[in-house]
């Protein structure tokens, strides 16, 4: 502690302190005065330190929120104007620091962002320009259409029923053409291939034959993409039963569904094929010969259309004895529509 005491009309200040573990006392005395003047001077030392330490913290703090808060309102600025649609600038900070890395980052996303609106862009011009020339092609179909309906009722008036049923029948799969769904219900594609079928028949005298062998009838009411058996059909015709010769054949369709898959046999007595012919069918090279079907479709382009829709393990399968027989398999999953 400390006492105040006079010492010769001096007045003065006495500071004692206790030694641990000892009696002793250790006293030091000092002028009132200049124990007053000495706290005095403290005080100025300590006030003035605040006071420097105060302006320095200030003039750091101003440093930071200026080297900091530019380049971090630059960059939110060139945000906005990216938000808004501008791209036309590239963002850069004078410092060479982690800032630039940020903007770097930001040009990077910014001609990702430009890239993708201009692919956008491309892709939106090429659907619609895609899906006018779908409505142009749908004018010739229909076109094609309404002048069979309309030889259809001349040959009503003149009694030529076959001319009839034949336009009649080509109207119908020229209507089912334009029509824009990729999937109908087999009974559907069952329907559409009678009117191809009707067709042939007209023309090979009524020696074609089509027979159809179905084991549960509901799965007529199954899904199945649509012109999936004309090409199959039309290849048996004019590639297995035409050259026979006296142009008499039959076509057998085998309809089973087997756990979750419906499996399609199309099956010809026709010549038969090999299996080099197989295999060419099934992969044929670029040209128009090995081109079959409806509007130039192939089974190798009806096996690819199975697969992108169903996945790798749907397809064709082919076997064949030359002389004898051809069997096209297809396999689906099965699939209702929920209206039905």
């Amino acid at each position: 502690g400390h006492i105040t005491a006079n010492r010769s009309h001096t007045p003065l200040i006495a500071h004692y302190y206790r030694i641990p573990d000892s009696n002793i006392i250790a006293v030091q005395e000092t002028p009132l005065l200049s124990f007053l003047s000495e706290k005095s001077e403290i005080l100025r030392f300590s006030a003035t330190l605040i006071v420097i330490s105060a302006a320095l913290v200030l003039c750091l703090t101003m440093y930071l929120h200026r080297i900091l808060t530019r380049p971090i309102n630059t960059i939110s600025s060139y945000i906005k104007n990216v938000s808004k649609g501008d791209f036309t600038g590239s963002l850069t900070l004078k410092n060479n620091d982690e800032f630039q890395t940020i903007a770097d980052s930001i040009n990077k996303m910014e001609r990702e962002i430009r890239e993708l609106m201009e692919a956008q862009k491309q892709e939106s011009e090429i659907k619609k320009e895609l899906e006018f020339r779908v409505l142009q092609n749908q004018i010739n179909p229909h076109f094609l259409y309404n002048t069979l309906n309309t030889i259809k009722w001349m040959a009503s008036l003149q009694h030529a029923d076959t001319i009839r049923d034949m336009t009649a029948a080509l109207g119908r799969l020229l209507q089912n053409i334009s029509k824009g769904s990729d999937k109908i219900s087999i009974y559907e594609e069952m329907s559409l291939l009678d009117d191809y079928v009707l067709i042939q028949d007209i023309r090979y005298d009524g020696r074609l034959n089509v027979r159809y062998h179905i084991g549960d009838p509901e799965i007529t009411q199954a899904l199945i993409l649509k012109f999936l058996f004309q090409p199959i059909v039309e290849n048996a015709i004019f590639h297995g039963i035409e050259p026979k010769g006296d142009g008499s054949g039959t076509i057998d369709i085998y309809l089973n569904q087997q756990d979750k898959s419906i499996y399609i046999h199309i099956v010809d007595n026709g010549i038969g094929m090999t299996p080099e012919q197989i295999e060419q069918l099934l992969n044929p090279e670029e040209s128009s010969q090995n081109r079959r079907g409806l509007n130039g479709i192939g089974i190798s382009n009806i096996n690819q259309r199975i697969k992108m829709t169903y996945g790798q393990e749907y397809g064709i399968s082919i076997s064949s004895k030359p002389g004898a027989y051809t069997d096209v398999l297809i396999c689906i999953p099965y699939e209702r529509s929920t209206s039905l």
